[in-house]
C-alpha cells in the first residue's frame, strides 16, 4: 500500500523548507530565468533545500542561491537574503527593490569553512540595478563572515540614494562607533562602520557616510556630497559575534589552554 511506503520522518524534515518557501518571493511559471537542479543537501535550521535550484510553490516558482561561509548558511533569493547557523537566523528585506534574482558571477577556489562537504563556500553574488542606478554585491570577506558592496551607477542622483532601503528580522541599533547591531540571544551580528569612495583621476576619494536607521526594524545610509558623474562605492562588513561580556565594549583578559578543548578568558 502506498500508506506503507509512507516515510513521516520525510514530512518532517521538510516542513521548515515548506514555511520558508511559502514566505519567499516568487516568479510565474515560465519565466525565462534559468535555474540548475542540484542534489538536495541539509541546511542548519532551516531544513533541506537544492543549491541554486527550481522550487515550485502552487503555480509560481523562485529560485534560491546557497552557500557556506564560516560556520554560517547564506541563502540568496529574490527580494532578499539570510544568514543562518544552529541558533540564529536574520532575515535581509530589500525594500521598495526591483524583483531581481540573485546571479552568482564567482566561486571561491578554496575554503575552510566547516559546511563545505555540503554546501559550495561564498564567492561573490550581484543583484544587478536592485534599486534605480544601484546594485547590490556580497562577497566572502577574509576578517568578516560577508562584504556588502553597494554599487552607484554614474549618473546617479544623491536623492535616489534614499533608495536603499534594508528591512531586518530583528531591531537594530548603532553603537557608539557607528557600527549597526542585529541582536540575538546567542549573540549578535555587527555591520562595521561603512567606507564609500569614488575613483577619480586614478585617485580614491572619500566619501562621507553612516548607517540611518529608519525604524525600529530598518536601515539606510546617510551619503555626503559626491561627484555624480562618478561611480561611487559603499562598503560596510557584516561578522557574527558570540557574547562574552556586554554588548558594546567585549573584551579577554587572556586565553589560556586548559587540559581539555577549552578555554579560559
Amino acid at each position: 500500500m502506498i500508506v506503507d511506503r509512507f516515510n513521516l520522518k520525510i514530512v518532517i524534515t521538510l516542513l521548515p523548507a515548506i514555511f520558508l518557501l511559502l514566505s519567499v518571493s516568487v516568479q510565474p511559471v515560465g519565466s525565462s530565468v534559468p535555474f540548475v537542479k542540484q542534489d538536495v543537501i541539509p541546511i542548519t535550521a532551516l531544513g533541506s533545500f537544492s543549491a541554486d535550484a527550481e522550487y515550485v510553490v502552487g503555480s509560481y516558482k523562485t529560485k534560491l542561491l546557497q552557500f557556506a561561509a564560516g560556520s554560517h548558511v547564506l541563502g540568496f533569493r529574490q527580494g532578499g537574503m539570510y544568514i543562518a547557523s544552529s541558533g540564529h537566523a536574520l532575515k535581509v528585506e530589500f525594500v521598495g527593490a526591483r524583483s531581481v534574482y540573485p546571479v552568482e558571477k564567482a566561486k571561491s577556489p578554496s575554503t575552510s569553512d566547516k559546511l563545505q562537504a555540503t554546501l559550495p563556500p561564498l564567492g561573490t553574488v550581484i543583484y544587478s540595478d536592485l534599486w534605480d542606478g544601484i546594485s547590490l554585491v556580497y562577497e566572502k570577506d577574509s576578517k568578516g563572515l560577508v562584504k556588502c558592496t553597494y554599487a552607484v551607477a554614474l549618473g546617479t542622483r544623491a536623492s535616489q540614494l534614499d533608495q536603499i532601503r534594508l528591512a531586518y528580522n530583528v531591531p537594530v541599533r548603532l553603537n557608539n562607533k557607528g557600527q549597526l547591531l542585529l541582536k540575538f540571544k546567542t549573540g549578535q551580528f555587527i555591520e562595521t562602520v561603512p567606507v564609500a569612495w569614488q575613483k577619480i583621476g586614478g585617485e580614491h576619494i572619500p566619501v562621507d557616510v553612516s548607517f540611518r536607521i529608519l525604524g525600529e526594524n530598518e536601515v539606510g545610509f546617510n551619503v555626503g556630497t559626491y561627484d555624480p558623474v562618478f561611480p561611487l562605492v559603499i562598503d560596510p562588513v557584516m561578522s557574527w559575534n558570540t557574547f562574552m561580556g556586554s554588548v558594546d565594549h567585549d573584551f579577554t583578559s587572556g586565553i589560556t589552554q586548559l587540559t581539555g578543548p577549552g578555554i579560559s578568558i
